[in-house]
């Protein structure tokens, strides 16, 4: 079955200013219709020079998602990176989705952020191209396609913005400090820790770098019962049963007091404070923090509703207001316990 949006484009989307797009004068100005999906932009300035934030300003239907796609009233482009020469399209139903050359309408749309020096011609980047689904469905849509692709291909498209900021300027600072050799603390030796740590630090998905700081305060929350367990240990009067039996009592009846009092030990005010101003907490007592930082905790990590916090997923191709904020907050506390708990290479 032949696409409607074509796998590759002759000639290539950098010619299509004579090639594939209508021009024409309009009474506010000039637009670009793309006939082979109906779609049409008012442009406010010239291509070049116009920005994604003035295209959504006169096209009531075109809508940015950062530097690597856009909405255009049913049409969406997702400029990506498929990690594979491989081209393929999907029907599911009425809708089709089609990874292949970047298409005319993203050149255009583009066209003001885009330096072929670092980003490489149109005819060089890929995109992923949905048709015919609204709004309320996009992200589904754009989930099943990446999935569907990966299945058959093996290999999962990620985003590749066409954004300036993202380029290593620091390369051309002739102002930028000249590299020295600092001294550092001592290693942390707690490997477990110090891999979650790792982890989080490495996550491109905030809500999975969360869940790895996280993990280094459970780490640290449960050595807080280190004390109890090795009076056990040493109690003669103890059975090897109920020693087990026990232990197993002591790290499982409260989930929660550990780790809340860790939490507390390693906040100040000023943490407090800027998560309430934030939205993240009520008021500014401690305990009040811990169990807001508990409830997130749990809104992430479980996938089902239930009582005591409020099912999260943070969304694929848009931004997260929240969890950003809350990622900064658990890196600091994961630190924090890594500096106060953890043991160091003297």
């Amino acid at each position: 079955m032949d696409p409607l949006i074509p796998f590759e484009f002759e000639p290539g989307a950098s010619d299509y200013y004579d090639a594939h797009l209508i021009w024409q004068d309009e009474a506010v100005g000039r637009s670009a219709s793309w006939p082979l999906i109906g779609a049409k932009l008012m442009l406010p300035s010239a291509p070049e020079s116009m920005t994604l934030d003035e295209l959504e300003a006169v096209n009531p239907n075109f809508k940015a998602h950062g530097f690597h796609g856009f909405s255009l009233g049913g049409y969406h482009d997702f400029i990506m990176a498929l990690g594979t020469d491989a081209r393929g399209g999907f029907k599911f139903g009425s809708i089709e989705c089609t990874f292949g050359q970047a298409t005319p309408l993203a050149a255009l749309a583009f066209e003001g952020h885009h330096r072929s020096k670092w980003f490489g011609t149109w005819e060089e980047i890929t995109s992923l191209r949905i048709y015919a689904v609204g709004p309320e469905e996009l992200e589904q849509v754009f989930i099943s396609a990446c999935a569907a692709f990966e299945r058959k291909f093996g290999s999962l498209a990620a985003f590749f913005p066409i954004d300036e900021s993202m380029l290593f300027w620091d390369e051309f600072d002739d102002e930028a400090p000249e590299p020295e050799l600092e001294v550092a603390p001592p290693i942390v030796t707690n490997l477990d820790p110090m891999r979650f740590y790792y982890n989080g630090l490495s996550q491109a998905d905030d809500a999975a770098a969360c869940v790895s700081y996280y993990r280094v305060l459970e780490h640290f929350s449960f050595l807080g019962h280190a004390a109890e367990m090795r009076k056990l240990r040493h109690d003669g009067n103890v059975s090897d049963a109920d020693f087990s039996k026990r232990v197993l009592e002591l790290v499982s009846k409260d989930e929660k007091g550990p780790i809340f009092k860790l939490i507390t030990s390693l906040t100040d005010s000023k943490m407090i404070a800027s998560a309430q101003a934030d939205g993240l907490v009520g008021n500014a007592a401690p305990n009040t923090f811990a169990e807001a930082l508990y409830a997130f905790r749990n809104s992430i990590v479980h996938g089902k509703f239930s009582y005591g916090y409020a099912l999260q997923s943070s969304s694929v191709i848009g931004e997260d207001a929240t969890v950003p904020k809350w990622k900064t907050i658990l890196r600091t506390l994961a630190e924090a316990a890594l500096d106060k708990h953890g043991a160091r290479k003297v």
